[in-house]
Parts: C-alpha cells; sequence; structure tokens
C-alpha cells in the first residue's frame, strides 16, 4: 500500500471515530436532559409529558415551533432524537441542535415559578420543580462539558 492510500486511510478512521464520538456526545446529552425533564401528573397539568415530548433533536438550525406529542417516560422522544443524531455528519460542519419550544421550558430551567406556590405545596421548591431542582439544560452542560473527555481518552 502506498504512502498516499495509507494517508488517506488514515483521514477516513479519523473522521469516522470523531463522528461516532460527536454522536455518542449528542445522544448523552439528549438522554440527560430528557431524563431530567419534568412530568406534571394529570391533576396538575392538562398535558402531562408534554414537555418531556417536546424535545426534538434536528441538523443545521434548531426546530421551530411545538409538537403535538406527550411522552411521560420520554423513551419515545429519546428514540427520535437518536435516530435524527444517526442521520447527522458532523463532518459537514452542521450543527446538532436539541430544542423544547415549549412555553414554560424557560420556567422549568431557570426556576421560575411564584416562591411560595400560588396553588398547593410539593411541586416547587424554591421556585423550581421539584423533579429538575437544578433545571435540565444547564446542569446536564456543565455535567458533560466537565466529565466527557472522549476525544482524548482512546489513543489514536
Amino acid at each position: 500500500m502506498s504512502f498516499a492510500e495509507q494517508f488517506s486511510s488514515f483521514t477516513i478512521n479519523v473522521e469516522s471515530w470523531a463522528e461516532d464520538k460527536c454522536r455518542g456526545l449528542a445522544n448523552a446529552v439528549a438522554t440527560r436532559i430528557v431524563a431530567r425533564t419534568p412530568v406534571g401528573s394529570e391533576e396538575q397539568v392538562d398535558d402531562p409529558g408534554q414537555a418531556k415530548g417536546n424535545w426534538q433533536g434536528t441538523i443545521g438550525s434548531p426546530a421551530a415551533g411545538t409538537i403535538d406529542h406527550q411522552d411521560e417516560s420520554g423513551a419515545e422522544t429519546l428514540a427520535e432524537i437518536n435516530s435524527k443524531v444517526q442521520e447527522w455528519k458532523p463532518s459537514t460542519g452542521e450543527s446538532f441542535y436539541i430544542t423544547n419550544n415549549i412555553s414554560y421550558i424557560p420556567i422549568l430551567e431557570y426556576g421560575l415559578y411564584p416562591n411560595p406556590p400560588k396553588r398547593g405545596t410539593g411541586r416547587t421548591v424554591n421556585g423550581f420543580s421539584t423533579q429538575a431542582p437544578s433545571g435540565m439544560v444547564g446542569i446536564t452542560v456543565a455535567e458533560v462539558g466537565g466529565s466527557f473527555n472522549g476525544f482524548t481518552e482512546e489513543p489514536i
């Protein structure tokens, strides 16, 4: 095998390795965010699972609008995002977005519930949902960004 052929093979292998790492990171982020998204009971909200079911994975630009999808477990939502992640080719330079456009996502993320709560007790603490006392996205980015060392832990 010539040097040019060896170099070409090396380039293809590195690109494939890097894309796998990027996809793994996107899946890890999506899994944590969806799992951390609170789900209210039917007594509490009209649409339990609407916030969890509205996480959308897109390539190239963020999702616009909401979808009519309730997913209390998050399994369907993650399957849809993970399917989209597999279509993504990071080497093209396009970004992968995980978006949720439900109007109350900022309340869940930033703890903007009234403190003390207007209705009942036990659903919120210090303005945050008791199910997501530190939000979903910020804590995931800090956690994954601080612990994901996937680009350096394997020898090249």
